[in-house]
């Protein structure tokens, strides 16, 4: 495990001598408590603290604290810290190491190292064989160490050359696969988002010829799956008061449709739902626009109804 604990001691180093303070990273695997439970108020210097610590906890025990668990499962227990046992991962830990990483981790931000130069002093006391700043050794440990302290430097040296060129390349495939990943998911938003606008637009159109087509085929056949549009974007709260006033007058369309072919239990039940949906619009008190539509459209409604009951 000493050997493991050098990758990351100069790869935290170099860490913390380029960057104050690095970005948040979107990869459920190395989010902190804070940042797993969505709260990016909440976001600090510590967050990416902890994030070092599961690299950390990687590199001693050969394998994530979450191994083997899904998505949800790591979000779970990164809110909660219920992490495997580090001991148990690797029994033959040192306890000055494994203070280091689970005070990385810790579920509190003010529990852990406020600042990556901090954690890497503390590694780097570890790898020169002093007392780290997070465990009191006991007094067998620290006689230990004074004896261990008169070994090769050559070796040692040479050693840290070695584990110089793995932990670099170690620490940046890791950022470099993280920051794709949340490069990926940004991109991936910012399509779903343009869609969503897009099929809005669209369903505006559709629903205006709907609200004033004469065509009782062409708005029968075309206005469930417009409308069903138009509930699964009211549902995610993506409808603007001009939106659902468009909704409002396809529906009009529609029971007009109904009224010509007859069809007066299914035109009734299109005026329930009309008369939900204007129950739902608030407009502002500025907006006389707004309101002589809805006036006109209640009007309308009144008088259908009448008609069809």
């Amino acid at each position: 495990s000493h050997d493991l604990a050098e990758k990351l001691a100069i790869a935290i180093a170099q860490e913390a001598a380029t960057s104050d303070q690095t970005d948040v990273v979107g990869t459920p695997a190395y989010m902190s408590p804070e940042q797993a439970c969505g709260d990016r108020t909440c976001l600090r210097p510590t967050s990416d603290i902890y994030s070092l610590g599961v690299m950390l906890y990687e590199i001693i025990a050969g394998e994530h604290p979450f191994h083997g668990f899904s998505r949800n499962e790591i979000l779970a227990g990164a809110r909660s810290s219920h992490a495997q046992s580090l001991f148990r991962a690797q029994p033959k830990i040192s306890k000055s190491l494994a203070a280091i990483c689970m005070t990385a981790m810790s579920q509190q931000p003010n529990q852990r190292y406020s600042t990556a130069s901090l954690l890497a002093d503390d590694i780097q006391r570890y790898l020169s064989d002093s007392p780290v700043s997070v465990y009191q050794e006991p007094l067998v440990d620290r006689l230990t160490r004074v004896c261990r302290r008169h070994q090769t430097v050559a070796v040692s040296i040479a050693a840290a050359g070695v584990v110089l060129l793995v932990a670099s390349l170690l620490f940046g495939g890791v950022i470099h696969r993280a920051h794709q990943a949340e490069r990926r998911a940004r991109m991936e938003a910012e399509a779903a988002h343009a869609i969503t606008a897009n099929s809005l637009a669209k369903a505006h159109a559709t629903m205006l010829q709907l609200a004033n087509s004469s065509n009782t085929t062409f708005s029968l056949q075309h206005y469930d799956d417009i409308d069903t549009g138009y509930r699964i974007l009211d549902q995610q709260s993506l409808l603007s008061t001009e939106d659902k006033i468009v909704w409002a007058e396809g529906i009009l369309g529609k029971i007009d449709a109904l009224d010509r072919l007859g069809k007066s239990h299914d035109a009734n039940k299109a005026c329930e739902e009309l008369q939900a949906l204007l129950q739902t619009i608030q407009l502002d008190r500025h907006d006389v626009a707004g309101r002589e539509r809805i006036r006109a459209i209640r009007n309308e409604l009144s008088a259908r109804s009448s008609l069809l009951n």
